[in-house]
C-alpha cells in the first residue's frame, strides 16, 4: 500500500522520537531491555579494546631509557638507575630511543619536540598510568558535606561554544573533576547543590566540596588539564593508561597524536573531561585501545588523512552530556580523507558510536559492532564517497545515517532493533546528496516507533528519491509487528512524502525491493540466529542464504571475500 502524507505531521513525529532518544534509547518505560550486555567482540567475532593496563609483555630493546616513579632525574636513566619524571625522559632521551615507564602513576604534562621520534610503553607486565589528579587530604567536615581549603587548580572555560552546552547539563563546559576510589562525582555549580555523589569548585573562595565522607577513602581531583602530546612523526605510544585528565574542549585531547604515522595502540584512556585522544595528523592508526567514560568523546580527529582506526572499543563516552548534534559520542572525525574504521566496537555512547562529517571524504567503515548509542550507530555527514559494509548496528535511534552526503554504498549490515533502519536525508545546506545504494542488508524493527525501516527524505521539499539516487534492493526486512511499524519504506517526493507500507507495494510502485525479502507480525526475526544473545549470522536454513546480488570488486576486496558465486544477506 502507498499513500502520500504531508511532510509536517511526519516531521512531528520524527522529532518526538528524536527527543524520547536525548536521554537515551531506552527512556520508554515500554522498551524493551539492552539485548546483551557490553562486549569486545566485533562483527567478525574477533576481540576488541586495549589489554588490561599492567598485563602487556612489549619487548625491550637495546638503548632504552628508563622511568620510575622512585628514580631521580639527576639518575642515568637506566635500568637500575631510572629518571623520576617523564618530563625530564623526552628532553634527555635521544631520538629514537624507547622510554619504558615502570609501575606506578606520572602525574605530569607532557610534550614532546617534533624533531625526536619516541616510543613509550609500559616494563613488562607493569601498570603505568598517567593522570591529571592527585590524591587530596586534609578535608574538614562542615555541615552535610566535606571542605578542602586553599584548593588553586584553575581550568579554562572562556572559549566554549555555547551551542555545544545542554541547558539541562550546564556543568559540561567545567573541565573540573573528582573522584572517590576511582569513581567519578558529579560537577554542581554552587556549594547549596552538593549532596552524595556530587562536588562542587568554590573558585572565589579557594575551596573544593564533596558530598562524600572521605575518611578511609581515595580522593583525587584533577589538577592538570593535558597528558601526553607527541609532536615526532613515527613515534608510538602503547600498552599505557591515560585518566583523570580535565581537559577543555579548544586543547583537543587529553593524548595528541600530533606526529603523522604514529601508533597509538593498546591504551586505556578513560574518565577525561572532554575528548580521550586526538588524531591531528595524517596517516596514524590508532588500534586496539579503550576510551571509555570520557566527558565528550573517546576518539577525535581532525585533518587525520589515512587515518586507521581498528578493533579500538569506545564506550559509555559523553558522560558529560555535551549536545549530542555537535560532536561528541564514541569517535567524530573531521576533514580527514580516506579514514578506515574496522574491526571496533562502539557502544553506550551518549551520541552517535562513530561519525564522519566536514569533509571526510572516502571513508571505509567495516565490520564494526555498534550499539545502544543514543543517536546513529554509524553517521555519515557532509561527506563524498563512503562504503559501509559488513557492520552490525543495533538498539541505536538509527543503525546508519547519512546526510548531506554523496555516494554512499550500504552492503552486507545487520541494522537490527533501531528506532529506525537506514536514514539518507537532504537538509538546507546547498550540495545536494546523491547516490545511495543499499544491498545485502538485514533490517529489522522490534521496537514501536512509529518510523520506517529505511527513510530518504529531503527537508526542503524539492528532491523526488529518483533525484537523490535512492538505489535498494536484494536486502531482508522483518516488522514484530506491522501494526506497531506502520511503514516499511518512506521515500521523498518533492513537498510530499511516499508511505509504503509492504514490500509488494514499493516493489510495484518503484522498481526497489523487487529482490528483497520481508517477514511480517512474527515473533522471532528469522534472518538473525540470536540477537538477544548478540549472534548476528543468518540462521540455518534461512531464506537469505545465497540470496543477495554479487558483491563489487571494491566491496568484495574491503570484507575480505571472493568475487562471485552466491552471496549470503548479512554479514559474509
Amino acid at each position: 500500500m502507498r499513500f502520500a502524507r504531508t511532510r509536517p505531521k511526519f516531521l512531528l513525529l520524527l522529532v518526538a522520537v528524536l527527543a524520547v532518544g536525548a536521554t537515551g534509547c531506552f527512556s520508554d518505560p515500554n522498551a524493551p531491555p539492552a539485548p546483551c550486555a557490553v562486549s569486545n567482540v566485533s562483527a567478525m567475532g574477533a576481540p576488541a579494546g586495549a589489554q588490561p593496563v599492567g598485563s602487556t609483555t612489549y619487548p625491550i630493546p637495546a638503548g632504552a631509557r628508563f622511568v620510575s616513579p622512585t628514580g631521580s632525574d639527576a639518575a642515568s636513566g637506566l635500568v637500575a638507575t631510572p629518571w623520576r619524571t617523564l618530563t625530564h625522559a623526552v628532553e634527555a632521551a635521544p631520538a629514537n630511543t624507547t622510554i619504558v615507564l615502570r609501575a606506578g602513576t606520572y602525574r605530569e604534562t607532557v610534550v614532546t619536540r617534533v624533531d625526536k621520534r619516541l616510543t613509550f610503553q609500559p616494563y613488562p607486565n607493569e601498570a603505568a598510568w598517567m593522570s591529571g589528579s592527585r590524591a587530596i587530604s586534609g578535608w574538614v567536615s562542615d555541615g552535610n558535606a566535606w571542605r578542602k581549603d586553599n584548593w588553586t587548580a584553575r581550568f579554562s572555560r572562556s572559549w566554549l561554544n555555547p551551542a555545544m552546552i545542554d541547558p539541562q547539563f550546564p556543568m559540561a563546559g567545567y573541565p573540573d573533576m573528582a573522584f572517590v576510589d576511582g569513581t567519578p562525582l558529579r560537577q554542581v555549580g554552587q556549594r547549596a547543590d552538593v549532596v552524595g555523589g556530587t562536588f562542587f569548585v568554590d573558585e572565589l573562595n579557594s575551596k573544593l566540596w564533596i558530598g562524600n565522607d572521605p575518611s578511609g577513602h581515595v580522593v583525587e581531583a584533577s589538577v592538570l588539564a593535558e597528558g601526553l602530546e607527541v609532536l615526532a612523526p613515527d613515534s608510538i605510544i602503547r600498552g599505557l593508561g591515560f585518566k583523570h585528565f580535565a581537559n577543555p574542549i579548544f586543547r583537543l585531547g587529553a593524548v595528541k597524536a600530533s606526529g603523522a604515522r604514529m601508533v597509538v595502540e593498546n591504551n586505556v584512556i578513560i574518565d577525561n573531561a572532554t575528548a580521550g585522544l586526538s588524531v591531528v595528523s595524517a596517516d596514524v592508526s590508532v588500534r586496539r585501545n579503550t576510551l571509555t567514560r570520557n566527558g565528550q568523546l573517546g576518539v577525535h580527529g581532525e585533518v587525520a588523512t589515512g587515518m586507521r582506526l581498528e578493533a579500538n572499543v569506545m564506550s559509555s563516552n559523553n558522560s558529560e552530556r555535551f549536545v549530542k548534534s555537535q560532536a561528541a559520542g564514541g569517535v567524530k572525525i573531521t576533514g580527514s580523507t580516506g579514514v578506515l574504521m574496522r574491526d571496533n566496537v562502539a557502544d553506550d555512547n551518549r551520541s552517535h558510536g562513530l561519525w564522519f562529517d566536514m569533509k571526510s571524504h572516502d571513508a571505509t567503515v567495516i565490520h564494526n559492532v555498534t550499539r545502544r548509542n543514543a543517536s546513529a550507530g554509524i553517521f555519515f555527514e557532509n561527506s563524498y564517497r563512503a562504503l559501509i559494509a559488513g557492520n552490525v548496528s543495533t538498539d541505536n535511534i538509527a543503525g546508519i545515517q547519512t546526510g548531506q552526503s554523496r555516494d554512499v554504498q550500504v552492503w552486507n549490515n545487520v541494522m537490527v532493533d533501531n528506532t529506525y533502519g537506514f536514514k539518507a536525508y537532504k537538509g538546507h545546506e546547498e550540495a545536494s546528496p546523491t547516490g545511495f545504494t543499499l544491498r545485502n542488508n538485514v533490517v529489522s524493527m522490534r521496537r514501536s516507533s512509529g518510523l520506517p525501516l529505511l527513510d530518504n527524505d529531503d527537508v526542503t521539499g524539492s528532491m523526488t528519491w529518483a533525484e537523490m539516487g535512492w538505489s535498494s534492493d536484494f536486502n531482508a526486512f522483518y516488522r514484530r509487528s506491522s501494526t506497531a511499524n506502520e511503514f516499511f519504506e518512506v521515500l521523498a517526493d518533492g513537498p510530499d512524502r511516499l508511505h509504503y507500507k509492504d514490500r509488494q507495494s514499493i516493489a510495484t510502485a518503484t522498481g526497489l525491493e523487487r529482490n528483497s525479502l520481508s517477514t511480517d507480525d512474527v515473533a522471532v526475526n528469522p534472518y538473525v540466529i540470536d540477537s538477544a544473545a548478540c549472534v548476528y549470522g543468518l540462521p540455518v536454513g534461512s531464506a537469505a542464504r545465497g540470496r543477495g546480488t554479487p558483491l563489487p570488486l571494491n566491496v568484495a576486496a574491503a570484507l575480505g571475500v571472493p568475487v562471485g558465486g552466491s552471496v549470503d544477506i548479512g554479514i559474509v
